[in-house]
């Protein structure tokens, strides 16, 4: 593997961004090295397709951009129990409710920032843009000063929430409880380019091979010889044993924090040159 190589499997760019504006204004808090704290009752993607829960995500700007690391860190968990809203998106506000109207509309913005999080829970999003839904969202706080503060918690006037031109109608439910985990998300510069976040990337994650059986320094000469990639199926012989030593590589993956990039496969060191080994197991039809 080259550091291009690396840098691309390794890192995610705007491109890959889940398409929130609140997403895209914590990852321009994260680039500024700010720590956000947030409670949530579900997860955190900040990326499509990727999760944030199995360890630290490696961003960059653009090519050749210095990598940002962001890491999500648990600090409290516990039950809430408050109202629960059922948040419906609508094609527009009804013929007697003027936008201007502050008894039946409310500013997203005017809710507190670490409210707009729990409610944007509830958005679904297509291209940046709100899409049609009906979804709950409970309201309730394992910061006390939170819960104090809350313009939902009590209940509010305003039947409808603005969202950035765009309408969602409140409709408040009954009180239930909910688990809630109350995270910090931070972010550090962690390469200048793409050489140094190879080269840190490679020299923490990567398994010697020579520490590993000579069946397995065999199955990765194997595979070079086979042009990278090889196939096996339970009916030949000597598959049981491949099973064996791909279950070796993930022991030794498992001895280091999860690599990043797609998952399953590991970094490895053999012979002085760096190679990305991954596997997957298909049952045929």
């Amino acid at each position: 593997m080259d550091a291009a190589e690396v840098t691309h499997t390794a890192t995610r760019t705007a491109d890959d961004l889940s398409p929130s504006p609140l997403v895209g204004d914590l990852v321009s808090a994260l680039l500024d090295e700010e720590a956000i704290t947030l409670e949530l009752s579900g997860t955190l993607d900040l990326f499509e397709h990727s999760s944030f829960h199995h360890g630290p995500v490696y961003y960059r700007t653009e090519e050749g951009a210095p990598v940002y690391r962001f890491d999500r860190e648990t600090l409290d968990e516990g039950t809430v129990t408050g109202p629960k809203y059922e948040i419906s998106r609508i094609h527009a506000l009804p013929d007697d409710v003027s936008a201007t109207d502050e008894g039946e509309v409310l500013p997203f913005t005017d809710l507190p920032e670490y409210e707009r999080w729990r409610v944007h829970e509830a958005f679904t999003f297509s291209d940046g843009r709100l899409i049609f839904f009906t979804n709950p969202v409970v309201i309730s706080y394992l910061e006390p000063d939170w819960e104090e503060n809350s313009r939902l918690l009590g209940g509010v006037e305003q039947r409808f929430l603005e969202f950035n031109d765009r309408y969602v109608e409140l409709k408040e439910r009954e009180t239930v409880s909910e688990p809630v985990q109350r995270i910090r998300v931070s972010g550090e510069r962690f390469a200048e380019d793409e050489d140094s976040f190879a080269e840190r990337i490679l020299d923490e994650y990567a398994v010697d091979a020579t520490a590993m059986s000579e069946d397995a320094q065999q199955l990765l000469d194997d595979v070079r010889e086979n042009g990278g990639s090889l196939t096996a199926s339970d009916e030949d012989s000597g598959f049981e044993e491949q099973q064996e030593i791909l279950e070796e590589f993930e022991s030794k993956r498992d001895e280091t924090e999860t690599p990043p990039g797609e998952r399953p496969g590991a970094y490895i060191l053999y012979e002085d040159e760096y190679y990305r080994l991954s596997w997957s197991s298909h049952v045929a039809p």
